[in-house]
C-alpha cells in the first residue's frame, strides 16, 4: 500500500515566545530600574510605541534608543545605548524544551523562524541563541518590510519558497498574528507550552 502524501511541507515558528523565551518581560523591568522610570512606562515606550517602528525598519537600532531615551526623559543616557542593546539581546534565550520537537520535524519539514525584529539585531540574536543551527531560515519584518500581522509578510515567504498556504503551519504565541494566516489558508497553532504544542501537532498528524 502506497504511503499517503504529506499534506504539510513547512512549519513557520515565531521567534519571541516560541523559539526563544525572555525578551520584553525581562529587559523592560531591567531598563526601568537602571533609568529610574516606572516599569509601565518602560513597556509603553520601548515596546508598545517604538518597537513597531524598529521592526518595520523605520528606525535604526541607534535611532530607536535615542528616541526612546528622549521620551522617558533620560537623553543623558544615550551614550550608554550599546550597553542597553546588549541587555536586550541577552534577555532572549533559546527554548531548549522545543528543540526535541524541532529536531524530529526537520527531517520532513522546512522550518523557518519568523520575527518582528530590527534588522541589525539578526546577527546578534543568531549568535546568542544559535538559531541558524536549529532552524532553516530567519525571516524578519525589518527585512521583508512588513510585520507578521500583515498578509504580505507570509505571502512573500510563500512566493520565495514556492509554497501553497494549505501546505504550511504557523505556530505563534500571539493570537493577533494568527487570523491573517488563517484567512490565507494556513493551519495555525496558538502556542502556550511544549506539551500543548505536542498535542496539537499530533492532532493534525505532524508528530
Amino acid at each position: 500500500m502506497q504511503k499517503p502524501i504529506k499534506q504539510y511541507k513547512a512549519i513557520f515558528i515565531d521567534k519571541g515566545g516560541v523559539a526563544t523565551t525572555g525578551g520584553f518581560p525581562i529587559f523592560c523591568p531591567k531598563l526601568a530600574k537602571i533609568l529610574g522610570i516606572p516599569t509601565r512606562q518602560s513597556f509603553e515606550v520601548f515596546e508598545d510605541k517604538n518597537f513597531p517602528l524598529l521592526t518595520q525598519h523605520k528606525l535604526t537600532v541607534r535611532q530607536y534608543w535615542k528616541k526612546c531615551l528622549n521620551e522617558v526623559g533620560r537623553p543623558d543616557q544615550f551614550k550608554n545605548w550599546p550597553k542597553f542593546e546588549k541587555i536586550v539581546i541577552n534577555s532572549y534565550t533559546l527554548n531548549k524544551k522545543l528543540l526535541q520537537i524541532i529536531k524530529k520535524l526537520k527531517k520532513d519539514y522546512y522550518i523557518p523562524i519568523l520575527s518582528n525584529q530590527g534588522k541589525q539585531r539578526k546577527k546578534y540574536l543568531n549568535k546568542n541563541c544559535h538559531l541558524s543551527k536549529y532552524y532553516d531560515t530567519f525571516y524578519m519584518s525589518s527585512e521583508l518590510g512588513y510585520n507578521k500581522s500583515n498578509p504580505r509578510f507570509i505571502k512573500t515567504i510563500l512566493q520565495r519558497r514556492h509554497l501553497k498556504p494549505s501546505a504550511c503551519i504557523l505556530i505563534d504565541d500571539q493570537k493577533k498574528n494568527l487570523p491573517t494566516a488563517e484567512k490565507m489558508g494556513l493551519t495555525t497553532i496558538y502556542y502556550t507550552n511544549v506539551k500543548q504544542l505536542t498535542k496539537d501537532l499530533k492532532k493534525i498528524g505532524v508528530l
